[in-house]
């Protein structure tokens, strides 16, 4: 099995995080979140840092 890579940059505003990727001659994509009381808010999933 391949393991899967993401290659870009990453960069945030204040609580507002960005990704995007700059692979060349690739169709790339952005991702971006909001981190709002150690909470992410990502693509319409909310992200708990885990425990321990």
């Amino acid at each position: 099995m391949q393991e899967a890579r993401k290659i870009g940059r990453c960069w945030n505003e204040g609580d507002h995080m960005e990704y995007g990727d700059d692979r060349a001659g690739r169709r790339g994509f952005t991702a971006d979140g909001d981190l709002r009381d150690g909470v992410l808010y990502h693509a319409g999933l909310v992200l708990y840092r885990e425990a321990g």
